[in-house]
């Protein structure tokens, strides 16, 4: 569907049901074969342009009914001033390249596979998303219930939030790869993981070269059983945490996680939250060299109260630990050759935190 940048479809439709339907049936092999849909190159708005016309309902609804449909590539579309934008519903193996989704005040993009809750292989890449600062705040980027997602270099302007990963109800899945990616004045958070309901585990996540600019927090990691969400990796990221009462990071739950070489930079006169916080229920991980400017005060550049992950930060040549009750430290040797131990960090037995003091 589709025919060059000059096609331009204008909807009157304020009902509440899609502008857009396109329904997949048939056999499982039809829906390999013969799934392959291709939307491109076209505009799409209401005959108003403006979001008043219709406050429900989808302008494009993809879905599957018996077999997931495979293959899907959507590009160069822009749509605007439709309140749910891009609905997917096992819809796999699909493409959405170089779009741009234009004042939505629920979901611009909304993808899930209850037929095949761990399949994936989707990619969105290149699209821009504008709401701006304050505007349809409840609203949300890209809502993301299915694994195998790759995120890579799109652009998010305000809104309430940014991505969402959610994890499944029963099953688990995987593999969220975030690179490269610019997000900003959004309401609420950047990058949200969430559990709506369910036991179902997420893991194998990498959040890699982003921009972030939150109003509340960057990246958050919502309260969930342990395991939820695992393997993490954050790393490489340049943060403005320049808003009273924000958050860079904030891990209120999660397994196995790595946050390094990002760049926090806060404004002057304000402060902010934390950084960088780990909260107690966060098991297993390491917070290891980062980046803070002046304007952040030392208090408020890492909150550990994970027994359990270690926050060895060096910056300028200087040494920072929270260090736990009834810590014992040590100094051996003298001037360039001494040696600070600790038991701090669950350790059984003095070892070295830093070497040529």
């Amino acid at each position: 569907m589709g025919d060059g940048y000059r096609t331009v479809l204008l909807s009157n439709d304020t009902t509440s049901g899609d502008v857009m339907s396109f329904v997949r049936g048939g056999s499982a092999l039809d829906a390999i074969n013969k799934s392959a849909w291709v939307f491109r190159d076209f505009y799409l708005g209401p005959s108003t342009n403006t979001e008043a016309q219709k406050t429900s309902g989808n302008a494009i609804k993809l879905s599957s009914s018996t077999y997931e449909n495979f293959f899907t590539d959507i590009r160069n579309v822009n749509i605007r001033y439709f309140p749910n934008q891009l609905y997917l519903t096992n819809i796999t193996f699909y493409r959405i390249t170089n779009c741009v989704f234009f004042f939505y005040a629920g979901n611009a993009i909304y993808t899930d596979e209850p037929l095949s809750t761990d399949n994936g292989e989707n990619n969105i890449e290149g699209c821009s998303f504008f709401n701006g600062l304050g505007h349809n705040t409840s609203s949300v980027a890209v809502y993301s219930y299915v694994g195998g997602m790759k995120f890579i270099g799109n652009k998010i302007n305000g809104g309430g939030h940014g991505f969402v990963q959610a994890a499944l109800p029963i099953n688990s899945t995987s593999i969220l790869l975030f690179a490269s990616n610019t997000i900003e004045n959004t309401t609420y958070s950047c990058l949200r993981f969430t559990v709506p309901s369910g036991t179902g585990n997420f893991g194998q996540i990498a959040v890699v070269g982003n921009q972030f600019n939150p109003q509340l927090r960057a990246i958050y990691v919502e309260t969930a059983a342990t395991g939820q969400f695992e393997n993490i990796t954050i790393e490489g990221n340049v943060f403005l945490v320049g808003v009273t009462g924000c958050y860079g990071i904030d891990f209120q739950s999660g397994r196995n996680v790595s946050i390094q070489g990002n760049v926090f930079r806060g404004v002057s006169g304000n402060t902010i939250a934390a950084a960088i916080n780990v909260a107690a229920a966060v098991v297993n991980g390491v917070i290891g060299d980062n980046v803070f400017s002046g304007e952040i005060a030392a208090a408020q550049q890492i909150a550990n109260a994970s027994t359990t992950v270690q926050a060895n930060n060096l910056l300028n040549g200087i040494a920072r630990w929270n260090f736990a009750t009834n810590t014992n430290i040590r100094l051996l040797g003298s001037g360039g050759s001494s040696t600070i131990e600790s038991t701090n960090d669950n350790r059984s037995a003095y070892q070295p935190l830093l070497l040529n003091a």
